[in-house]
């Protein structure tokens, strides 16, 4: 770790000067005195991060001193020798500066030349860290005062590195993916004396950062290293219960949630020297915090709820939050994490630890049991990895890691397809029957008649809704079909709803809208230009629309928030806008002779950031399909499905692999494609 310069808030005294005189004196320079200063604040005229940097810096020192500092644009006229320069500026200061950073990596440096204050960074990102890392520690860099008289010292200089994270447990803790927790190690904590009751943690990529209370509750954060033995421990320090830790890796500060009766303050603690720096008490109760570096904020959960906030640098709260399942099993709330991508959240459950990972991105989760028998006090990650704390005659880590393979690394399908799994043919794809869809559904409803047929079918990324109709003798006729929604566990394939029977016409596809959390039903019957909203926690219906065309098929994307539809006529598909239900584009797709030598069935479509994916059955050959074009109407290839012999109805996706439904009265099911970049058969 490179070393932070802590500076000592020193309160300075001095003799009232005039505004022009403002300037260098003994040891500091005077910024402001009185409500007035010489200083102006300097970012390039080029720059529009060095404009919201500067702005950010002078609003910073506004704050600190009443004094009105306003960013003005590198002039050479207006140059003068009490300057705060922001970024890459017209002046030489600026550019020795920037010279000075490290020429690999993201850094930057807060430094005095002469009079002048520089800020400079190795590019734009580094450059707004800097202004917040200004903004959130001045007290550190030596700033000291109020609004009679604000100095610094005369001469210093920080330079910090942009943590850009090499190792998370996004990289192979995909939501939705086929993952399995394995504990690998457990340490217990040494020489910790009476305070061994550790209530929170972190890492700082090197060594352990824990709150443990002693028997009267009274607080110590202790630095240990990864075998538990104890390097350096605190004070006692007013940390409340000290309910959750992170550690800040572009400042060096640890923050710890006192949670209990205080459950709105967040106190920040150098690690360095393990003193108290200052709390925040913020605009919500929170039990649980965590630190993501990608932003340079913090995420929190919200006391008592499923909502987790948002809180910028400076733990002030940014929007209204947001909120995510608890999932089924899950009992008390642990603890939080988060990294680039992911949200991490660990709760008790009756069969122990319980680690959900949260996908914002995609909308997914994924629950992931933990295979250890403790009731679980904290968590934390520590180069990629997850480690679980808990409490029994002392403090014991577990070091908990995912089984994976380099295929654990791909987030959807069109990632992992390339040139050598793209021809007509069934490389790269490998078929299990998954799921009994009609059995399952029939242990809750054993009336349920054979004569069900599975029709649509999607997920959320953790549960499978399909559509079981029921055309009552009559095919043609779709006005007396009736339509069940069975919401299966896709990880325990065990049913967890059945709806009641509702009027769906054919019930073809499905689709689940992650931002307004509905499911929709594509009709493609006697009304075929219809659509359902379903509800997908009650599995009742909500309300009916009415599509721009005829369609057999539709799906969702979160990342571009459009609908993929497919129109009733097969060489046709459409992207729709999901606020008005119209045409954004519309694609006609001639035929080829490549994937189209026979008569074809036209069934579900699919879809991520880069492929649309239609799934289609050729009776006379027995055989299902996936013919792929991209975003823009541009057919790219074409994959036989491989051991599925029965009729296609629908397709999703989670992770990288392919979930294919299919009608076999009375044995419809699911059948999981897995797909594989690699030449090699999966285990």
């Amino acid at each position: 770790m490179k070393k932070i310069f802590i500076f000592l808030l020193t309160l300075c005294l001095v003799l009232p000067l005039a505004a022009c005189d403002l300037g260098k004196r003994s040891g500091t320079l005077t910024i402001a005195e009185n409500g007035q200063t010489s200083y102006t604040v300097i970012y390039a005229q080029s720059s529009a991060t060095g404009r919201d940097a500067a702005q950010i810096i002078s609003n910073c020192l506004s704050e600190m001193c009443g004094a009105a500092f306003k960013p003005q644009i590198d002039t050479r006229a207006s140059e003068s020798a009490t300057e705060i320069l922001i970024g890459e500026t017209n002046r030489s200061a600026s550019e020795k500066a920037k010279a000075a950073l490290p020429k690999e990596g993201d850094s930057f440096s807060i430094s005095t030349s002469g009079k002048k204050i520089v800020i400079a960074a190795s590019g734009d990102d580094a450059l707004l860290r800097a202004a917040q890392y200004f903004a959130s520690l001045y007290d550190t860099l030596g700033f000291a005062g109020d609004s009679t008289l604000l100095t610094v010292p005369a001469s210093f200089s920080v330079q910090k590195s942009v943590h850009i994270p090499t190792a998370e447990p996004c990289d192979v803790l995909i939501a939705g993916a086929d993952v399995t927790p394995t504990a690998l190690s457990s340490f217990k904590l040494k020489d910790t004396d009476k305070f061994n009751r550790v209530r929170a943690g972190t890492s700082d990529g090197t060594n352990f950062f824990l709150a443990a209370a002693d028997a009267a509750g009274q607080v110590k954060i202790l630095k240990c290293d990864n075998t538990g033995a104890l390097l350096a421990q605190s004070e006692v320090l007013p940390l409340g219960r000290a309910v959750s830790m992170c550690y800040n890796t572009l400042n060096g500060f640890l923050y710890v949630a006192h949670g209990g009766n205080e459950a709105d303050a967040v106190s920040e603690i150098d690690s360095a020297t393990l003193k108290l720096h200052r709390t925040y008490y913020l605009a919500a109760q929170v039990d649980g915090i965590a630190y993501r570096d990608s932003e340079n904020a913090f995420l929190a959960h919200q006391k008592g709820s499923d909502i987790y906030r948002n809180f910028n640098y400076k733990w002030e709260a940014v929007g209204d939050g947001v909120t995510l399942p608890t999932p089924v099993g899950a009992e008390d709330f642990v603890d939080l994490l988060a990294d680039s991508k992911n949200i991490y959240a660990l709760f008790d459950s009756e069969d122990g630890p319980l680690l959900v990972t949260y996908n914002l991105t995609a909308g997914r989760y994924l629950p992931l049991p933990c295979p250890i028998a403790v009731t679980p006090s904290f968590f934390l990650i520590q180069n990629g990895d997850f480690y679980i704390g808990w409490v029994k005659s002392g403090t014991t880590l577990t070091k908990v890691a995912v089984d994976f393979t380099p295929e654990g690394t791909y987030t959807e399908p069109s990632e992992a397809f390339n040139g050598w799994n793209t021809g007509l043919n069934t490389d790269g794809l490998y078929a299990t029957e998954y799921i009994n869809v009609f059995q399952t559904a029939k242990k809750a409803l054993p009336s349920l008649p054979t004569r069900v047929a599975f029709q649509g079918g999607c997920t959320d990324g953790r549960y499978a809704y399909c559509c079981l109709e029921d055309q009552n003798n009559n095919y043609d006729d779709t006005s007396v079909h009736r339509t069940r929604i069975a919401k299966i566990d896709v990880i325990t394939k065990k049913l967890i709803k059945l709806s009641e029977e509702m009027e769906l016409d054919h019930s073809n596809d499905a689709c689940y809208n992650s931002k307004t959390n509905q499911l929709i039903v594509v009709h493609n019957g006697n009304n075929r230009n219809r659509i359902s909203y379903i509800d997908p926690e009650t599995l009742e219906y909500i309300g009916s629309a009415t599509m721009p065309c005829n369609i057999f098929s539709m799906q969702y994307n979160a990342a571009r928030d459009r609908y993929i539809i497919g129109c009733s006529s097969w060489a046709h598909y459409a992207i729709v806008n999901p606020d008005t239900l119209t045409f954004e584009k519309r694609f006609r797709v001639a035929p080829s002779a490549e994937y189209c030598t026979t008569k074809i069935t036209t069934q579900g479509v699919d879809c991520d950031d880069q492929y649309v994916y239609f799934v289609q059955w050729i009776s006379s050959e027995r055989r299902n399909q996936i013919i792929v074009y991209d975003w823009e109407g541009n057919y790219c290839f074409t994959k036989n499905l491989p051991e599925i012999t029965i009729e296609s109805e629908n397709i999703w996706h989670i992770g990288k692999d392919f979930y294919i439904g299919c009608a076999a009265n009375p044995d419809d099911r699911i059948y999981k494609v897995t797909l594989t970049s690699w030449l090699n058969i999966p285990k």
